[in-house]
């Protein structure tokens, strides 16, 4: 008889632990789903940047209740945007998505918009037609990681010399 009360006291314990992974597993998926909203939102508000092809210097804001009444109930967007401070036709935007019980969750989103109207010889971005975009896309949660893509020797992994397959062959087989 005690070996059965112990037995079930073991079992009692085993299952609780399954239960409260099982909590941990869905409280991952929710957090997943809530950072691919906010990016999807961060993303549609930056595509309305774009289309203004250089946005004025400003901050607004909003909630996504006029784009989609009840869908996004916890989201608010923050946009702001301001010069580059090295090029005089370089405007930085960054845009903030907050989310989350007292929004207390964040994703970010910034990238450097070209004045189409300049042009410069050919450069890349001096399309009159298409403002040059470089875009940085990170969630700014601090449990957040973020890939480095540097060589050891501190060079961009696409610019390393060592890294060139031709020079490998050719110091190869010499």
């Amino acid at each position: 008889m005690i070996e059965v009360m112990v037995a079930m006291a073991i079992l009692g314990i085993a299952m609780l632990a399954l239960l409260s992974l099982h909590h941990q597993n869905l409280q991952s998926v929710i957090h997943a789903q809530e950072i691919t909203r906010a990016a999807m939102l961060a993303e549609m508000v930056m595509t309305q940047a774009e289309l203004e092809h250089y946005p004025e210097p400003g901050t607004t804001q909003g909630t996504f209740d006029q784009t989609f009444p009840g869908l996004y109930p916890g989201f608010q967007w923050q946009r702001s945007v301001e010069e580059s401070g090295i090029f005089p036709d370089v405007r930085k935007v960054r845009v903030v998505v907050s989310y989350g019980p007292r929004q207390n969750q964040t994703f970010g989103l910034t990238e450097f918009v070209h004045n189409p109207e300049t042009t410069t010889n050919g450069a890349p971005g001096s399309n009159p037609n298409q403002a040059g975009t470089v875009a940085s896309k990170m969630p700014t949660d601090a449990s957040a990681s973020s890939a480095n893509s540097e060589s050891p020797n501190g060079a961009a992994a696409g610019n390393d010399p060592s890294n060139n397959p031709a020079k490998r062959r050719r110091s190869k087989s010499r």
